[in-house]
């Protein structure tokens, strides 16, 4: 099915009403958030993870400011007791997707200082700029593929890549 953004696309069945609705370009450029209305469930698919860093899969149109758009749309459709099944990682609730949008907000600001101060990419990820959150993110330390990179190396590259690329 193919559909645009506005109004969520809304099934119901078995007494459940299942909205479909459309993201911004956040993990990709196809993101689409299930609610499960009566259930009070959110499935967030892989723009919302918890399990490693972000992942803005930008060879498939994600963004980082899409991400933080798509973050406010969910967290603005959760209340505290929403269940958040994430595209990797444990079931979370709203306060998660909010610390989750805080910490990418708090990095987001520290890699443009960096951009502005004439740091490279291998200057920014070296910083370890990410060091303070890393015992709060399951997983970002562990590299993304066998022998590659770690979650947390991937984040600040791409948020360093899309930063850059606005200057």
């Amino acid at each position: 099915m193919t559909y645009g953004r506005g109004a969520p696309v809304k099934i119901r069945m078995d007494g459940e009403t299942i909205d479909l609705m459309p993201m911004p370009a956040a993990h990709t450029g196809g993101d689409t958030l299930v609610r499960f209305e009566h259930a009070n469930v959110i499935m967030s698919g892989d723009l919302y993870r918890s399990y490693g860093y972000p992942f803005f899969d930008t060879t498939r149109g994600g963004t980082l400011f899409g991400t933080l758009e798509a973050l406010d749309a969910l967290v603005g459709m959760a209340d505290p007791d929403t269940r958040i099944v994430p595209g990797h990682g444990a079931i979370s609730n709203r306060a998660d997707v909010m610390h989750f949008r805080d910490m990418i907000v708090a990095l987001q600001a520290q890699i443009q200082a960096q951009i502005d101060q004439g740091k490279t990419e291998p200057e920014t990820i070296n910083a370890r700029l990410t060091a303070r959150f890393d015992n709060q993110v399951p997983g970002g330390l562990d590299p993304v593929f066998l022998g590659g990179v770690s979650s947390a190396d991937r984040f600040v590259s791409e948020v360093y890549q899309e930063l850059a690329s606005h200057h």
